[in-house]
């Protein structure tokens, strides 16, 4: 049941890390606290879901932690693409 969002969460780091020129996992961090926040915003308001505050915050942890392992991968997965491609 936790599987997919983590795997999500880390893909969606990775892609932001591998896309993005330069240094720049912490795109990936922020990113993934306003998609938290919109998240959030979309459940309590629009959909009138019960969601507390405190979901929101180990969510945020959680998926900002997980979302900047994705990007450290991407970061990696980049150097060994153009390591490779000039060589």
């Amino acid at each position: 049941q936790w599987f997919v969002p983590i795997l999500l969460w880390v893909l969606c780091g990775a892609i932001v890390g591998f896309a993005s020129d330069g240094k720049t996992i912490v795109e990936a961090g922020l990113g993934s606290i306003l998609g938290q926040g919109v998240g959030f915003y979309l459940l309590t308001q629009v959909f009138e879901t019960q969601v507390s505050w405190k979901a929101l915050a180990v969510g945020g942890v959680a998926g900002c932690g997980l979302a900047l392992i994705g990007a450290w991968l991407g970061e990696k997965l980049q150097d060994m693409y153009e390591h490779r491609r000039t060589a």
